[in-house]
């Protein structure tokens, strides 16, 4: 063999091995993303090593690291989706400028992809694979009559009257007004929600654990034009809570959220603990939220069951109650774009991805812990 044949054979291997190295990293990084779904599954299986091996294990270790997080003015998730977002543009234009553009594009797509699912189980995803809430506290959650169910509705709705009344009392303003909850900021998202949060854990102690940073972002326009309410970050250990939302779901939105950081990933916990921590403050417009938003859920639930039980009912529910819900309602329509169901799709098939088989409509099966809870209370 000549020596120019050996040199070009050699420079053709170095050729080959430069251009397979990025296909390597793309492996390895895919890999790891389908290493973290595999361990989901595997915890699935074993909820109780889920929660003695992450839960109390590495979850707590991943909330202290990014502690110092919550002392910074501003949303680092947010700041760190903008400058993506800059780096995405640049990059574009940087692969569109070079050489089999599509495929360097789609090189560092999957690449990051793998990454970042690796990231989003390690440090919060895995919570989806713990005991359900209902173990917990003991309870069991079977299917329910429809009296059951309209007997919660009627309950709920003498609670939220009862709490409405208190927020207007010996007011002069609007009602609006009357029964708003602001976020204020600080641990929990409120001094008042956080100490809800301290009497919540003493009944159900596996709700105790490191107070959540919750922001109020910049982009809540657009949170409202992806019908989003509130968002908790993993990567960065922030609750963010849509600023626009009316002042009635504040409260229930932003203890919701807080239930994400705390350790509970699946929807409908979260929004039965969100009422739990609403129901154990000592502020009536705290309350009002809890128990309007439960209203809400269980009469769409009733609704589904028996429509005429449903509209029955609606007839014996407090005026200004129904105008609240109202009031959310038309916000929410009001704000309804086309993202609506591009956002609902892809949250859809994220909740799925996780384990929550019923995807969307896990949130309303929140009906389902009131009224084992109802059920428990019951002489």
């Amino acid at each position: 063999m000549s020596v120019q044949h050996q040199s070009n054979t050699q420079s053709a291997t170095q050729e080959v091995a430069r251009r397979g190295r990025p296909w390597l990293l793309v492996g390895g990084c895919v890999a790891l993303g389908g290493l973290a779904l595999c361990i989901l599954r595997l915890l699935q299986a074993y909820p109780e090593r889920t929660e003695s091996l992450f839960c109390r294990g590495l979850y707590p270790l991943v909330r202290t690291v990014l502690a110092p997080v919550g002392h910074l003015p501003f949303s680092l998730a947010e700041a760190l989706l903008c400058l993506a977002l800059v780096a995405v543009g640049f990059g574009l234009l940087r692969f569109l400028r070079g050489p089999r553009p599509g495929l360097r594009l789609l090189r560092w797509v999957l690449a990051l992809a793998g990454l970042m699912l690796f990231a989003f189980e390690f440090s919060w995803g895995f919570h989806h694979a713990r005991q359900p809430f209902a173990r917990h506290a003991g309870w069991v959650v079977q299917p329910r009559s429809s009296e059951e169910l309209a007997d919660l509705v009627a309950a709920l709705a003498r609670e939220a009257a009862v709490d409405r009344g208190l927020c207007l009392k010996g007011r002069s303003g609007s009602e609006e007004l009357a029964v708003c909850f602001v976020l204020r900021g600080g641990p929990d998202g409120d001094a008042r929600l956080h100490a809800a949060w301290g009497r919540v854990a003493q009944a159900y102690p596996v709700l105790a654990g490191r107070a959540v940073c919750v922001r109020q972002p910049l982009s809540s326009g657009l949170m409202s034009a992806l019908g989003i309410s509130g968002i908790y970050s993993p990567f960065t250990a922030e609750a963010h809570v849509n600023g626009q939302v009316p002042g009635t779901q504040v409260a229930f939105v932003t203890a919701h959220e807080v239930a994400h950081g705390r350790g509970f990933a699946r929807e409908d916990e979260a929004n039965f603990i969100a009422y739990l921590v609403c129901r154990a403050s000592d502020r009536a417009s705290i309350r009002y939220s809890g128990s309007l938003q439960a209203l809400s859920h269980a009469r769409s639930a009733l609704a589904r069951s028996d429509r005429g039980m449903a509209e029955e009912l609606g007839g014996q529910i407090d005026p200004g109650v129904l105008e609240d819900l109202q009031r959310q309602y038309r916000f929410w329509r009001s704000k309804e774009t086309i993202l609506w169901e591009w956002s609902s799709r892809a949250n859809d098939a994220y909740l799925k991805s996780q384990g929550q088989a019923e995807g969307v409509r896990s949130y309303g099966r929140m009906v389902d812990l009131l009224l084992a809870q109802r059920a428990e209370q019951r002489p």
